[in-house]
């Protein structure tokens, strides 16, 4: 077969598993994707769209294409963030499917994640050596000094973690509310913990007993963004850490405030706890009302593509 841009390719063996062909040919070509997916409104080339990809993986899988580079690069191109899934009408699992080939293509070396994601990927999965790594950013931070287009103005904690802060805020206010385990995250407590603080604060203020396992870990979405599989072993201990809690402590959810650490652990705690980003569990128990301020400060809420597509966010609560 000849691919888009003109190369020549013979049918030939897949290299390396795929995922099961039923998903793989789920897919009913109908192209409510395509309006919906960024890789393909800026291209405009079809082979990069999630029923493209869909397409090539599945001749992969079935032997009547082989392992071509023009596969890989659009597999690399896919951003993951689903909003093909909440338009699709034959629910096709595209992102349980995007993270098995991009695994696969690491696993079998026809893809390879640059050094600086690799080394980022093993650094997270150490959240005491992340801390201590982005200590001086942090300082920074709080300062002032550290100006970067990824970093908005913050004045996190550069030495109190948000297990401390969570303690000492709970027993100050005593809430008799639902009872909930926070995720604080890799790079969010290592260096945006003045929004886990801020966390605390509003859910201690609407009445919710907030508690922080200490034996949490990253939740390992960006290892799977990039293909690299850890063996399940963040999954594991994520799942000792709130499952066992939630037996033991009588927590009602575990509750994130990044929507892609969320959708992660929400499919790694399925059937042991409810997951729930802090913006939907305010909004089902009804946050405490407060009255507008003279200032007319108006504030715009965008929310992410993992609480939307992801976790199915209806919107605003």
């Amino acid at each position: 077969m000849t691919t888009p841009h003109g190369a020549s390719t013979s049918a030939g063996s897949a290299g390396g598993p795929l995922p099961d062909r039923e998903l793989l040919s789920s897919c009913v070509h109908c192209g409510l994707c395509l309006e919906v997916c960024p890789t393909y409104q800026l291209s405009g080339d079809e082979n990069n769209s999630p029923r493209g990809r869909l397409r090539l993986w599945r001749e992969e899988a079935e032997g009547r294409l082989p392992p071509d580079p023009w596969t890989d690069f659009y597999t690399s191109e896919c951003v993951g963030c689903l909003a093909c899934e909440t338009a699709c009408p034959a629910n096709v699992p595209y992102g349980e499917v995007l993270a098995h080939v991009r695994h696969e293509q690491v696993a079998t070396g026809r893809a390879r994640p640059g050094l600086g994601l690799r080394w980022a990927a093993a650094v997270a999965a150490r959240p005491a050596l992340m801390n201590w790594l982005l200590l001086s950013g942090r300082v920074l931070r709080r300062a002032g000094l550290l100006r970067h287009r990824f970093l908005f103005p913050g004045r996190p904690a550069a030495v109190q973690s948000t297990a401390e802060y969570a303690r000492r805020l709970v027993a100050l206010r005593r809430p008799t509310g639902p009872r909930v385990a926070l995720l604080t995250g890799c790079l969010m407590e290592s260096m945006f913990r003045e929004i886990n603080f801020a966390t605390v604060r509003v859910l201690v203020e609407n009445n919710v007993q907030v508690i922080v396992p200490p034996g949490q870990g990253c939740c390992g979405a960006f290892q799977e963004h990039i293909g690299c599989d850890d063996g399940g072993g963040l999954a594991a201990r994520n799942r000792r850490a709130f499952a066992g809690l939630a037996v033991d402590g009588g927590i009602d959810a575990v509750v994130t405030n990044a929507a892609g650490c969320g959708y992660k652990l929400a499919r790694d705690l399925a059937g042991a706890v409810p997951v729930r980003d802090v913006v939907g569990f305010l909004g089902e128990i009804g946050p405490v009302p407060r009255r507008r301020g003279p200032n007319g400060v108006r504030v715009y809420v965008d929310l992410p593509c993992h609480l939307v597509h992801g976790q199915k966010a209806a919107g605003i609560p």
